[in-house]
């Protein structure tokens, strides 16, 4: 990926001229990477710790990472607050997502109730067969498993 390829996607967070921010992940490997940027003319790029920002998000929502906890208990390898706050939030995202897709495919059910076989048939082959949250994190997972070969 070229550095204005980044540039141009980060921008894309800030609209009418006003500031954005963006987050970009790196993998320990990668961390030369904000030189780069910075080489290139980014000069408001710093590293954050994931362990750290994950503790303060924890700490800001008590309630979600108390949620996480008793999700993750008896897991030896937590890390702490940081750990049960994401897989507080990954849980909800999951749950979310498959809400969504059962919410979807009752309003298809409704949508051609009433219909026969081959009218129904015809229809359904225009709609997309899981609900567009799900369709998107599908896409979402192929392309991260694309992009690290």
């Amino acid at each position: 990926c070229e550095t204005k390829d980044y540039v141009h996607r980060a921008g894309r967070s800030a609209r009418a001229g006003r500031a954005g921010h963006a987050l970009l992940f790196l993998l320990p490997s990668e961390r030369r990477y904000v030189e780069v940027l910075r080489l290139r003319g980014l000069e408001d790029v710093s590293p954050l710790s994931l362990s750290a920002t994950l503790t303060k998000a924890a700490e800001l929502c008590p309630g979600v990472a108390q949620e996480g906890s008793a999700k993750a208990a008896g897991n030896t390898f937590s890390d702490g607050s940081g750990e049960a706050f994401t897989t507080a939030v990954q849980t909800r995202l999951e749950q979310t997502i498959l809400d969504d897709d059962a919410r979807y495919k009752t309003d298809m059910d409704k949508k051609f109730r009433g219909m026969d076989q081959k009218q129904r048939r015809k229809l359904q082959r225009k709609e997309k067969p899981v609900g567009p949250l799900l369709e998107g994190a599908r896409k979402a997972f192929s392309a991260f498993v694309r992009a690290y070969p």
